[in-house]
C-alpha cells in the first residue's frame, strides 16, 4: 500500500536513513531494501506503511 502517502514514506525514510537505503518495485509491489541495519523506529515505520523490507544483499563475491 504505496500510494499518495509515497512521497512522506520517502521524503521521511531519506531523513532517518540518508542513503542507507533504495527502493526497488512499484505500487503495492514497492520493496525497501536495507544497505546496513538500521534502528528499530525504521522498521517500525516501514511495516506502519505496510512497506516490505529486505536485508541488503551485496552482489559482489566475497563481501
Amino acid at each position: 500500500r504505496v500510494n499518495a502517502d509515497f512521497g512522506y514514506f520517502f521524503n521521511k525514510m531519506k531523513l532517518m536513513c540518508g542513503d542507507h537505503f533504495f527502493m526497488t518495485g512499484s505500487g503495492s509491489t514497492c520493496v525497501l531494501v536495507l544497505k546496513e541495519s538500521l534502528p528499530a523506529e525504521v522498521i517500525d515505520f516501514c511495516a506502519d506503511q505496510q512497506v516490505r523490507v529486505l536485508p541488503f544483499k551485496s552482489k559482489e563475491p566475497g563481501v
